[in-house]
């Protein structure tokens, strides 16, 4: 009976988050699964929730997610803050949902808070003390949605970047999205607005702040974009030059021995090309200390081959501050 007992105790204790809510909850998740390869996880602590509870007549919507939804600039910030919000001005009809989010007067905490979680924080949570006076306080959801998914775009900040939330049930969203997704450690330092650095590349290399190394990024493309095809000549000795300086070794013979030997596939864009006019528009977005997403528009065609404009999406990662590699991503 002892066995029995505590057994029941410990399933409580572990559904304790979810008490008082009723049972027609539905939930909607969001990952991106591109990023699966790179950061060996089904799962990620940038993923976002949609929880949608029905009390009678009365249905409310509430997100959570991280801080890099309300910023414009998101690889200013180290390690995102976890928000829980309850949607406002929001609808869910005749296959159209839009709601605003609103994070004035909420607290960002320094791990993913659990999805079932909707009045006061539990244990196990420390306030995130990133400065963030520069987030959007308000922003607007907006999309479609059918029996199975919500498709939605931030139309305040990223209208261009869809994401599909799927919906699952209230038995997998436990074990998909939970403050788990960071260790003990993670979040204790997320709690103290401080990253380790890369030992193994400080002492020879120094630390660099996040800015600098955004800004580092956008200089190398950008003059890698006029180095990249001179007098006609692809992969010209500027090029060459730039790769060597800002790439390590090992990633600068792979870039040159495919324009040598290669059919000239690019590695350093992950074959997408880049112009010019691919600066206007740049993005480049910090995941963790040595991974940034980069997206720009640039020119490509469609099947019968006419010019077409496409979104480029690549992961570059760094080991200290050079460039060791660089991997596709769906848009």
């Amino acid at each position: 009976m002892k066995k029995v007992g505590l057994l029941i105790i410990n399933c409580l204790i572990g559904l304790s988050c979810f008490a008082g809510l009723p049972s027609d909850t539905t939930y909607y998740y969001y990952h991106d699964a591109s990023l699966d390869k790179v950061l060996e996880s089904k799962t990620s602590f940038i993923d976002e929730v949609l929880m949608i509870v029905s009390e009678g007549n009365t249905k409310s919507c509430y997100f959570y997610g991280c801080s890099n939804e309300f910023s414009d600039d998101p690889a200013e910030g180290v390690t995102p803050g976890f928000i829980v919000l309850k949607a406002t001005s929001w609808s869910m009809e005749k296959g159209k949902f839009s709601c605003v989010l609103n994070s004035t007067n909420h607290k960002y905490t320094n791990r993913p808070v659990n999805a079932g979680v909707v009045e006061e924080i539990p244990n196990g949570y420390n306030p995130w003390l990133q400065i963030n006076d520069y987030f959007w306080s308000q922003i607007e959801l907006v999309g479609t949605y059918n029996s199975k998914k919500i498709e939605l775009v931030n139309k305040t900040l990223y209208p261009e970047e869809k994401k599909v939330f799927r919906k699952i049930s209230s038995s997998e969203i436990k074990t998909l999205y939970n403050k788990d997704l960071m260790s003990e450690a993670e979040a204790e330092a997320n709690s103290q607005g401080y990253v380790s650095p890369d030992v193994d590349y400080e002492e020879e290399y120094g630390s660099e702040d996040d800015s600098s190394m955004k800004q580092r990024l956008e200089q190398f493309y950008r003059e890698y974009s006029k180095a990249i095809l001179i007098d006609s000549v692809y992969f010209s000795d500027i090029a060459d030059s730039l790769v060597a300086k800002h790439c390590t070794k090992e990633f600068y013979d792979k870039v040159k021995d495919e324009f040598i030997t290669g059919v000239g596939y690019d590695f350093v864009t992950a074959d997408y090309g880049i112009t010019k006019e691919s600066l206007d528009d740049i993005s480049i977005v910090k995941l963790d200390s040595s991974l940034y997403i980069v997206r720009y528009q640039t020119e490509g065609v469609d099947a019968s081959m006419k010019p077409i404009k496409v979104t480029a999406k690549f992961l570059v990662k760094l080991k200290g501050p050079l460039i060791d590699d660089v991997i596709f991503l769906e848009e």
